[in-house]
């Protein structure tokens, strides 16, 4: 790896905010610790609406973007007014993006930047969008692989597919566990935060999400639970923000359910994570999953649908089921239940592989080395 150059200064485009609060933006939020820890200078674009304006470290910036409200108009806004303003404002030798989404913004930047492109995901497969919305992302997926500098993306089997339809080199960084910090709290996860909520350490199936969206397979959850009879709660985690989907979840929902909104504070959520009997992860689709990768690095063991993007995230370190098939999944949390010691081990297997073959420390340099590779590089 070569040495950065002092003053050497890049921007952030296309989280959600900072400090960060989901999947993306933590991924993102690694490897801008990796950058000023390596002597550079960052700037961080996130929608006014999720930015912290308090948030203040030595060598980073946050710049708070405009976003108008509503489902479509906020990502695009925020793409937008933040290219804007790093065109007749920003002083950057570099802009990291990040998700395809705002491919439409990728030619705007290279008028004065280099960019480098991070994939983070396909969303036109995720069923939560309409058919317009769905097209827009196609369209703007070729800008954003196209004329980035370089391009990488968290999904092994979504950069082949970029490869060959855009005929370019499509880089496979995988998501990466801070084993250091989980590490660091590890032993405060001593089931308190469980209780808090009502919850018996040990005793609830656990399912997960940031966003609760049809494609993370929450209802096939539910479903498949009614397939047999267990006094085991299963508890659902999450935001649902679709009223039809919330009332359709509610529906199907028995008297053992327990639905809890989304948890920010990670220690509480870590705590609910360690202390569940098992992982559910009934995804249909997926890029790679934190939530899935950090219930594997807390030593839970995992009831997963048998999807290429989980397989990369984990390895063959779960109790998997054909996705899409309820009851098949129903099989599988029958054996899981009947069968802790099995479950326990599966855990401790994932939590091993996933230490060896996800963990951040690895992966540390890469993106600092790709920096530095354009940073090289002529126009």
């Amino acid at each position: 790896m070569k040495n950065n150059k002092k003053g050497k200064h890049i921007a952030v485009i296309g989280i959600k905010g900072y400090p960060p609060r989901a999947g993306v933006d933590f991924v993102a939020d690694e490897i801008i610790q990796s950058a000023l820890n390596n002597g550079f200078k960052v700037t961080v674009y996130g929608k006014k609406s999720c930015c912290s304006p308090d948030y203040k470290r030595e060598n980073l910036e946050v710049i708070p973007a405009l976003d108008i409200k509503g489902k479509h108009l906020s990502a695009f806004s925020y793409g937008l007014f933040s290219a804007l303003h790093a065109l007749f404002f920003g002083h950057y030798d570099l802009i990291h993006l990040h998700c395809a989404d705002y491919g439409y913004i990728v030619p705007l930047l290279r008028m004065k930047f280099k960019v480098l492109g991070t994939s983070h995901g396909a969303e036109y497969k995720r069923d939560k969008w309409n058919f317009l919305a769905k097209a827009f992302f196609r369209v703007v997926e070729r800008p954003f692989i196209k004329y980035s500098n370089i391009c990488t993306c968290v999904s092994r089997k979504l950069s082949e597919d970029y490869r060959e339809k855009y005929r370019k080199k499509v880089l496979f960084i995988p998501n990466r566990i801070d084993f250091e910090s989980i590490d660091r709290i590890k032993h405060l996860l001593d089931g308190r935060k469980c209780r808090e909520y009502g919850l018996e350490p040990g005793k609830y199936i656990l399912f997960c999400a940031g966003r609760i969206i049809p494609s993370k397979g929450c209802d096939m959850l539910l479903k498949a639970s009614g397939n047999f009879d267990s006094d085991a709660p299963v508890v659902i985690i999450g935001n649902i923000k679709d009223r039809y989907y919330r009332k359709y979840l509610m529906q199907l929902k028995r008297e053992n359910t327990v639905f809890i909104d989304a948890i920010e504070d990670r220690k509480t959520l870590f705590d609910i994570i360690r202390h569940c009997r098992f992982f559910v992860f009934p995804s249909t689709y997926e890029a790679m999953s934190m939530m899935l990768l950090e219930a594997a690095a807390l030593g839970r063991g995992i009831v997963c649908s048998h999807i290429p993007e989980n397989v990369d995230a984990i390895g063959e370190n779960a109790l998997f089921f054909n996705s899409g098939f309820i009851s098949d999944l129903a099989e599988k949390l029958k054996y899981a239940l009947e069968n802790p010691a099995e479950m326990d081990a599966l855990g401790k297997k994932g939590y091993d592989w996933v230490r060896e073959n996800r963990n951040w420390e690895k992966f540390a340099l890469t993106y600092i080395d790709l920096y530095n590779e354009l940073l090289g590089a002529g126009k």
